[in-house]
């Protein structure tokens, strides 16, 4: 798969002591076949991102998601963002979004755990409200990892019902450089669609960089088409691991 820079995005951070090398799951919408280990935090946090598209102007902040570590092999994993309209003269407050919690289980140590063959993960996951979103939803998350010499490849496949309880479901696959590099270029591309609803399409590409064992920043644009309106969104973060 061929890379490319799509946009550079400084972050400032302070390091802290370290548990392991932080892999980051942001800037992306997928996951790799990999957990945080037993009694380990992972925070993945967006401080700042903007969507735009001929609609709407969004503000992302923050968008969060924490990893825990609560057995080995097994990690509790939360999200959610808050997002606000810019450019809505009747609505621009604050909107609790996309809040999820899942349990994501390592079936099979492979290439991402140093050892050989696929890495394999099952994320079973429940679809809180938001502000927005009124219903409660489900889905599961199968994902398939590989690491080689040249990056690595994570292929997520997501059936579940959605939050207005129709049959839905995504298939995604990151790309990644090498893991050694200190600056490796990053990509993913998606597709999802939902019963009785629309489809919607997105790819990304970006950046991670090591800033030391446990802490990275990442920076990407996506972009995103929907019931024929195209968005444009710039993400901006850093993961973080310590120990609880």
């Amino acid at each position: 798969m061929r890379y490319s820079t799509c946009v550079t995005v400084v972050a400032l951070g302070s390091a802290t002591l370290l548990s392991r090398q932080a892999l980051a799951y942001r800037p992306f919408d997928h996951t790799d076949a990999d957990v945080a280990e037993h009694r380990e935090v992972e925070l993945e946090l967006g401080p700042l991102a903007l969507a735009r598209s001929s609609a709407d102007l969004l503000l992302v902040a923050p968008s969060v998601i924490i990893n825990y570590g609560i057995l080995p092999r097994l990690e509790l994993v939360v999200e959610a963002k808050n997002e606000r309209s810019l450019r809505s003269s009747a609505d621009r407050r604050w909107r609790p979004q996309d809040i999820a919690v899942s349990v994501k289980g390592l079936v099979r140590r492979g290439s991402l755990q140093r050892q050989g063959g696929l890495s394999i993960a099952l994320e079973p996951s429940v679809l809180l409200p938001g502000r927005d979103q009124s219903g409660v939803g489900t889905q599961v998350g199968v994902i398939l990892s590989a690491l080689g010499q040249t990056g690595a490849l994570h292929l997520n496949v997501v059936p579940g019902i959605s939050r207005d309880h129709h049959a839905a479901g995504s298939i995604g696959l990151i790309a990644e450089g090498p893991l050694d590099w200190r600056i490796r270029p990053v990509g993913e591309g998606l597709v999802y669609g939902e019963v009785g609803g629309g489809r919607l399409t997105a790819v990304l590409c970006g950046f991670i960089a090591h800033a030391g064992d446990a802490l990275s920043f990442d920076g990407a644009v996506r972009t995103e088409l929907a019931a024929g309106t195209i968005t444009l969104e710039f993400r901006a973060g850093l993961t973080w691991a310590f120990r609880a």
